[in-house]
């Protein structure tokens, strides 16, 4: 038997170039999305592995009537305990809508710049590791939007 060297596999965060050096607010709005929970936070946690600038978690109960609310605040505690990573949760006692929920996330955000999600996380922020290569500097530029979708023509699913 002869011996192999083991080899090792960089992480994305050596794979990726990437000189975003400000902090990004990731807002996700939640309405009755106790069952998802768990796949929001796997997500966030492989993000957190990945990502290697300053993020935060604005979590946002959006008048949830199932246990949403308890589940954020149990899951958001751990994965800020277990990463370091600041979660916040803010709840609207009645449920406003989607774009009351993410009003109210981003009036909370304290980053340079706002990535918003949906709580069934089907595009996760992972994404932004595909992004930021193809933006000039490797960054997000200073005062711009940028908008991603699913349904533009040369969108890859």
């Amino acid at each position: 038997m002869s011996k192999r060297k083991k080899q090792t596999v960089p992480s994305k965060k050596t794979q990726v170039s990437n000189n975003y050096a400000g902090k990004l607010s990731l807002v996700v709005p939640c309405f009755n999305e106790g069952n998802r929970l768990g796949d929001l936070f796997s997500k966030l946690q492989r993000f957190h592995s990945d990502w290697t600038g300053n993020f935060e978690v604005i979590l946002v109960n959006d008048g949830s009537t199932d246990d949403t609310l308890e589940k954020l605040q149990t899951k958001g505690d751990a994965f800020s305990a277990a990463t370091g990573v600041s979660v916040a949760i803010v709840d609207l006692e009645t449920n406003k809508g989607k774009g009351a929920a993410l009003k109210a996330g981003v009036q909370r955000a304290t980053g340079d710049h706002i990535l918003t999600l949906d709580a069934d996380m089907a595009t996760s922020p992972q994404e932004l590791l595909s992004w930021i290569p193809l933006l000039p500097g490797n960054t997000f530029p200073e005062d711009a939007i940028l908008i991603a979708s699913r349904e533009h023509e040369e969108s890859k699913v």
